[in-house]
């Protein structure tokens, strides 16, 4: 969702104030645009590269798994430590997509 749209959904929920009923569209639109830097570009293909990183992890994890090895202590916490690895890695991308 966009700065625009929230601000256009903000206006279409909010009551109109009975004092001055120009107050709440002052306030909102006092909101200053979102603009993109240049970091949140760098960021944005920092975490699309940690993505491909990830899904090579689990490619090469899986390919080297047998049954036997899944069900160790080892193989356990390596599939623990790739699924944290990647909810950290998806949910911080999703916020520069």
């Amino acid at each position: 969702m966009t700065d625009k749209e929230l601000k256009d959904k903000i206006m279409s929920a909010v009551k109109e104030p009975t004092d001055d009923p120009l107050f709440a569209r002052k306030v909102v639109n006092c909101i200053p645009e979102r603009r993109r830097s240049k970091a949140d570009r760098v960021m944005a293909v920092t975490y699309g590269l940690a993505s491909l990183a990830v899904v090579g992890g689990w490619i090469y994890m899986i390919a080297g798994f047998d049954m036997k090895t899944l069900f160790t202590p080892v193989g356990w916490l390596s599939v623990l430590l790739m699924s944290a690895l990647s909810t950290v890695i998806y949910v911080k991308a999703a916020k520069y997509a």
